[in-house]
């Protein structure tokens, strides 16, 4: 859990909003809930206000008490804020009940990117790609056609552009050329136990002299490999006795 204390700024009059939030989701898009601020956006529109983190704290406690300090009597009586109360009271449990990230297309501030970076380094961080696919394939079949179908109807008749044409062609040449690749080592792999497998039934059976013989020369071989390897222990050119 995150508890943080954030500003949001109109930038087309310069008014801000200071108030605390928590959640587990930084991205969560909360830009306040007070009456006032609500108003402003949809009045001038989301995309025209600016949220910037400007504390993380390591309890609510902690963060009420800098809320309670930061908006004051004097803080309400500027010109330029958004605020009705004094903070430390509360108001901060927001839930984005229509489960749309309200973030999307978006981006933070150069001030929250540095104030987050800092908070998060040395925390470790879920996979969230792999808690997606896990997420995914516990979904019915029939779900997911229907999500298939949905976003099928949705781009009906939508035109991509130059860039988006080619990144797609080439997704399709490479997934292209790593089933070719695939089949080619699967072929060969294939051939190489054929071969072997023929190999082996056509041998024909060593007799005792034979495996004696054969003994013997391996034993040689491998006493000269050790000789060479002590003379020349960079190089090593000994082959096979025939």
């Amino acid at each position: 859990m995150h508890y943080y204390l954030y500003e949001v700024k109109n930038k087309l009059n310069g008014k801000i909003y200071v108030g605390v939030h928590k959640t587990d989701n930084l991205e969560d898009g909360y830009m306040g809930s007070g009456k006032i601020i609500l108003q402003a956006i949809k009045k001038h529109g989301v995309e025209n206000f600016e949220k910037t983190i400007l504390e993380f704290f390591p309890d609510v406690e902690t963060m009420f008490q800098r809320e309670s300090e930061v908006i004051n009597e004097e803080f309400l009586a500027r010109d330029d804020t958004y605020n009705l109360r004094r903070g430390g009271t509360g108001g901060f449990d927001w839930i984005n009940s229509s489960g749309i990230s309200k973030f999307k297309g978006k981006s933070h501030s150069e001030e929250t990117k540095k104030v987050l970076s800092e908070h998060l380094k040395g925390k470790e961080r879920p996979d969230i790609s792999e808690a997606c696919k896990k997420a995914w394939a516990s979904k019915p079949d029939a779900e997911k056609q229907a999500f298939g179908d949905r976003m099928a109807t949705a781009l009906r008749g939508k035109k991509k552009t130059p860039e988006q044409r080619a990144k797609i062609a080439e997704s399709v040449r490479l997934a292209h050329q790593r089933q070719l690749e695939n089949a080619d080592a699967a072929e060969r792999l294939e051939i190489k136990r054929q071969r072997m497998k023929e190999a082996r039934a056509h041998r024909k059976p060593m007799t005792l002299e034979e495996k004696e013989a054969h003994s013997q020369r391996m034993k040689e071989w491998h006493r000269q490999r050790k000789e060479a390897k002590q003379l020349y222990p960079i190089q090593d050119n000994t082959t096979l006795p025939d």
